[in-house]
């Protein structure tokens, strides 16, 4: 286009000329009116640049289609494959060689600026009506192409100036206002609104309601006096905003900004465990909003093409605005949400897509889409040359290097101030995109001191980028503007991640690196203390002193101490020497001195109290890498065994109870702050049930923590981690073996040479078993037996031990030891006591009276101290990932003495009693639903099986195919049981995000290999499986397999199960009749185990997860 045609060009936005104007046209302009022609040079870029970033991104989409049909797995193509990713590189680079829209924008920014710093606001201000409406116009175009691609600052800055020039764009202020809310940009804030007070009201409906919410988050933030009174104030205009039912702009606009600030009020000491709501539910909400409104003012917006209307979108720049303003709100929305999750689970997990190429599933493909084409809305710059003066990106060498079989650390070179490829364009123009490359340049770096430096100093002079932008929103105030939130929330982030790496945890607490990085970190997370929270309170953790870890003998030692001279007692295993005397004849009376405290018991009883109060004030927040860390540090401090009990509860399944607390929105009923709290949820347990609680901690030493109702708790630091993860060794070399011959059958037609590799697969997991309970639990094996009730003879036997001693043995202890001493014998007895008495520091006199007790009453006798009852009790091992591959029910001392059930945490035990009115938990066998084989390549499997599911008319299902992968919310919300019987856990058939949002009522049987086998992910972390899924829609019980089984094997296993079961009342009619008779599934399975060739391979693979089953026939499913 001409320069002499330019001022002859509508303006992008502007209205056509009405008829009157068009009858009495205003007198001519002069087309070199430098004004004028400004604009239309503006309204010229901003027209080529909505053409070139659509052709971008079509010709982007459709080679990413084009990988996407190649290989369905875009996963594994993009992430696995060295050559799609240098061809999708490579094309990209083509594309950025023939367009220039990178540089278009900023050549529209720059005649913006040119444009306002020849004319002065006043002077504007001054001119017709007309002229400031084609101004607002071309402001307002600009400002939208600066959030479509991320430089959401610069844009604002250019706002800000189009609400000045306006007589009134209440438009450009009410989004000018939601960006400085969702930006935390507080003192930009206040100077907006002391300026919005001199101008006259506007007339848009909604505007003051809307300027009040604004008013009221900003208040909250900036005014800590009025603090909880705000937070209520919040909750009630939430609660109206909702209730209004409106479905609105303004309405959905508002509840995005308020749910927003709930997710941060949520962060506040005293306020936030006050009945508030979950703060990613409340992120989820917002972000679902924001979903709502992108897709309505831009109906075509997808993920796959999210430049797709452009053009159309832009012939009116207010709606172009408010559409830009929506996309970038939703991505920023996602961030948050996305950094929220990170917080959940642990920092480290920035490097999660290290893990997603084993993780190729279909389901995926559209996230990965989602990932690479937000990426390339801020990259859709071109590129000339590359710093070696060739064509391509300065991206394209680097991701040709990119494999996940080599993961070590890559170089990301520096950007250039001369190079012209379209990252390091955007590098200098964009200040948000030069910190997110800082970012993933770190991320690559492998986490070394060298990086993180080079971060730090980054940091600092992107942060010296924003300032000058920050300065133009705060009307060129002379305060010094703060580093921007959301930035120091990502830079706390980074630098937590490097101080809890390998590397950073190996730095010593007097290194000056550390203690810099420390100081840094908290100087940043202090700019923004609600956002910044999490890494406020790691922080601080990380800054004092660790207590030191437990020494007992046991721990290290494989050896079963077997008498009083075979202990090395430690430091912390002192125990009284009192010549032996009968406790029945007398008290001893030998006097306790005080211990004296010193300044260092102080100090660190100081340290203790502030950290309890931070675990009250906080504990409503599942952070991971605090939660498991302080939670550690106050067991490990606390002699209360209440105490020691709850902190250790407290710091598993962080992230699978903040799942279900996602959708269930309330922050209250899924931890415990207090120990009071935590003695109440335990008081309410059924007497007959115990809980086994194996936890690694944070430092790698295993305890065992054993609940139950009637008795205070006992925990037992039972060894160190060199010493479990080599018996755990022991397991996995015999999965290896199980699985080796489980494929060499697929080939092998001699059956003889078959069973004897299984026999020996076999033999190998019985050796790993007695390893298990006599090098690992050793003397503690007896104490996860059930917790007994005492009779009258077995409480006299405790005061009878209580008197001697001087009180040192607290009377739950001495009666949970009576009760285990009427269980077993007395040569398993006495290794017990002994490693009790260590740890209990019980006199000699004690324990000898122990097993005195033991010793004179015989077998008889013994079972005189404990109540009888009809039933067994139940046992639930409650294990940390790395132990759960391993079949604790199966462990000698408790078979035949209890049932055994598993939980994903005591938490769990404590929701699922609370949702149901009857434990066991009664289910109907007549309702049921199946899928056998859907994948149609279980020939076997469907011949044996097909009669059996069969026998019962009135159960549902389908063979040789899938249902609808959504049906399966529906058929475990309407059946008492779900049997899937296929390959694996059948996620390949059904959704994930379907279960975990269903309230499941069905029993769930999963006959598969490793059908609840829990990958373990990272220390302290929950793991991937079908067991958090199915526990997140508090699903009652789940049955299946943890570690691989062969088919022929575990269809009888299923066989049994059903006829035993399920199915045992059939008559001649091949029908059930009701009955009133009372069977536990836990009964059905230990029956179904003796029905195998194999009872460790195949029949301590299948456990249970959740409460007793009560499999009771009813006339009706």
């Amino acid at each position: 286009m001409s320069r002499s045609t330019r001022s002859t060009t509508r303006i992008l936005g502007a209205k056509s000329p009405s008829r009157n104007e068009r009858k009495n046209p205003a007198p001519a302009k002069d087309i070199r009116d430098p004004l004028g022609d400004a604009i239309a040079t503006i309204n010229t870029l901003m027209e080529s640049f909505v053409h070139s970033a659509t052709e971008v991104q079509m010709l982007i989409s459709s080679e990413i289609e084009v990988i996407c049909k190649q290989d369905n797995h875009f996963m594994s193509a993009i992430v696995n494959d060295k050559n799609a990713l240098e061809q999708l590189c490579t094309r990209v680079s083509q594309i950025n060689n023939t367009l220039k829209t990178r540089k278009i924008l900023e050549n529209a920014v720059q005649q913006w600026h040119q444009l306002m710093k020849n004319n002065p606001i006043t002077s504007i201000l001054k001119l017709g009506s007309k002229i400031r409406r084609e101004i607002c116009c071309a402001g307002r175009g600009i400002a939208a192409s600066l959030f479509i691609t991320g430089n959401i600052y610069s844009g604002l800055t250019i706002l800000k100036e189009v609400v000045e020039v306006s007589d009134h764009d209440p438009h450009s202020a009410v989004i000018l206002l939601r960006w400085l809310v969702r930006l935390c940009e507080w003192e930009a804030m206040e100077k907006y609104l002391e300026y919005d007070r001199q101008r006259e009201k506007s007339s848009l409906e909604g505007f003051d309601e809307f300027v009040s919410i604004c008013r009221d988050i900003l208040d909250f933030h900036r005014s800590p006096k009025g603090r909880e009174q705000k937070a209520i104030d919040l909750m009630k205009r939430c609660d109206q905003l909702n209730e209004a039912n409106d479905k609105t702009f303004q309405v959905y606009e508002s509840q995005m900004l308020v749910y927003s600030a709930l997710a941060l009020v949520s962060k506040v000491a005293g306020i936030g465990s006050r009945n508030m709501m979950d703060p990613l539910y409340c992120i989820d909400n917002a972000y679902q909003r924001a979903d709502a409104v992108v897709k309505s003012r831009w109906a075509s917006f997808s993920f796959d093409k999210p430049l797709d209307g452009l053009k159309t979108k832009s012939d009116n720049t207010v709606d172009y605005l408010k559409t830009a303003s929506a996309v970038a709100e939703y991505f920023e929305l996602l961030r948050i949400m996305v950094n929220e999750y990170v917080r959940i689970t642990e920092t480290m997990t920035l490097l999660l897509f290290t893990r997603l190429r084993s993780e190729a599933e279909k389901d995926e493909v559209i996230s990965v889409k989602k990932l690479i084409h937000s990426t390339f809305i801020s990259q859709d710059e071109v590129n000339k040359t590359t710093k070696e003066g060739e064509g391509g990106s300065c991206l394209t060498p680097i991701i040709s290097k990119l494999s996940c079989a080599s993961l070590s650390p890559l170089h990301i070179p520096s950007p250039s101030s001369t190079c012209s490829c379209y990252l390091c364009l955007e590098y200098r123009y964009n200040p948000s995109f030069a910190f997110l490359s800082s970012k993933v340049s770190f991320l690559y770096s492998g986490y070394s001191k060298e990086a993180v430096k080079s971060l730090v100093s980054r940091y600092n002079d992107i942060r010296s980028d924003f300032a000058p932008l920050q300065q133009k929103l705060m009307y060129m105030s002379a305060d010094k503007p703060r580093a921007p939130s959301w930035m120091c929330d990502e830079m706390g982030k980074l630098i937590i991640s490097f101080l809890l790496s390998p590397i950073g945890l190996s730095m010593g607490r007097k290194d000056s690196q550390r203690t810099d990085l420390l100081n840094i970190a908290n100087r940043i997370c202090s700019y923004s203390s609600q956002l910044c929270l999490p890494y406020r309170l790691i922080l601080k953790h990380l800054t004092r002193k660790p207590k030191d870890a437990l020494s007992f003998p046991w721990m290290s030692s494989k050896s079963i101490i077997t008498s009083f001279g075979d202990l090395s007692i430690g430091s912390e295993g002192q125990r009284n020497t009192t010549p032996s005397r009968s406790p029945f004849l007398r008290k001893l009376n030998t006097p306790i001195r005080p211990k004296r405290k010193s300044v260092g018991d102080e100090s660190m009883e100081k340290e203790e109290e502030e950290e309890r109060n931070e675990f009250t004030n906080y504990s409503h927040l599942l952070y991971h890498d605090w939660r498991s860390r302080i939670c550690e540090q106050l067991a490990l401090k606390s002699n209360d065994s209440w105490k020691k009990a709850m902190y250790l509860s407290e710091s598993v399944a962080v992230s699978t109870r903040q799942a279900r607390r996602l959708i269930d929105g309330n922050i209250k009923p899924f931890g415990f702050k207090s120990v009071d709290e935590f003695k109440g949820a335990v008081s309410k347990m059924p007497q007959d049930m115990t809980v086994n609680e194996l936890v690694v901690t944070m430092s790698g030493d295993l305890y065992l923590i054993k609940v139950n109702s009637m008795y205070t708790p006992i925990v037992i630091p039972l060894a160190r981690e060199n010493k479990w993860t080599t018996i755990m060794e022991g397991f996995t070399r015999a999965m290896t073996k199980s699985d080796e011959t489980a494929q060499a059958g697929k080939e092998l037609t001699d059956a003889k040479k078959y069973w004897e590799g299984r026999r020996k697969a076999e033999e190998m997991m019985r050796k790993a078993m007695v390893d298990m309970e006599s090098d690992l639990l050793g003397a503690f094996a007896p104490l996860l037996l059930p917790s007994r009730k005492l009779t009258k003879d077995g409480e006299s036997v405790v005061t009878s031990l209580i008197r001697c001693g001087e009180g040192s043995m607290k009377k739950d202890i001495a009666r949970e030891m009576v009760s285990i001493a009427a269980q077993i014998s007395y040569t398993k007895f006495k290794p017990l006591v002994e490693c009790m008495g260590v740890l209990e520091k019980w006199s000699t006199l004690q324990m000898n009276a122990l097993l005195e007790m033991k010793k004179n009453k015989n077998d008889q006798g013994c079972g005189k101290l404990i109540l009888q009852t009809k039933n067994l009790p139940f046992v639930f091992f409650v294990l940390s990932t790395e132990l759960s591959r391993s079949p604790w029910e199966a462990v000698s001392i408790i078979h035949e003495k209890a049932h055994s059930s598993r939980l994903i945490s005591i938490h769990q035990l404590f929701s699922l009693l609370n949702s149901s009115n009857n434990v066991p938990y009664s289910a109907n066998p007549l309702s049921a639903f199946y899928i056998l084989d859907p994948a149609d390549n279980l020939a076997a499997t469907k011949n044996r099986l097909t009669p059996i599911v069969e026998k019962v008319s009135s159960w549902k299902g389908v063979t040789g195919r899938a249902p609808d992968k959504y049906q399966v919310g529906s058929i475990i919300t309407e059946n008492d049981f779900f049997i899937f019987l296929g390959h694996g856990d059948g996620f390949k058939h059904l959704s994930r995000s379907v279960i975990r949002k269903s309230r499941c009522r069905s029993v769930v049987l999963l006959m598969g290999c490793s059908s609840v086998h829990t990958v373990h992910e990272g220390r302290g972390m929950d793991g991937k499986g079908a067991v958090i899924d199915y526990s997140v829609a508090s699903c009652p019980c789940l049955v299946g397999c943890i570690y691989t089984v062969t088919d022929g094997e575990i269809d009888k296993y299923f066989t049994a199960f059903v006829n035993d079961g399920l199915a045992r009342h059939l008559n001649h009619k091949d029908d059930l009749t009701p009955s009133s008779e009372l069977r536990l599934h836990l009964e059905a399975m230990a029956k179904a185990r003796t029905k195998v060739k194999l009872p460790y391979l195949t029949g301590s693979t299948v456990v249970s997860y959740g409460i007793p089953i009560d499999i009771r026939v009813k006339n009706t499913p």
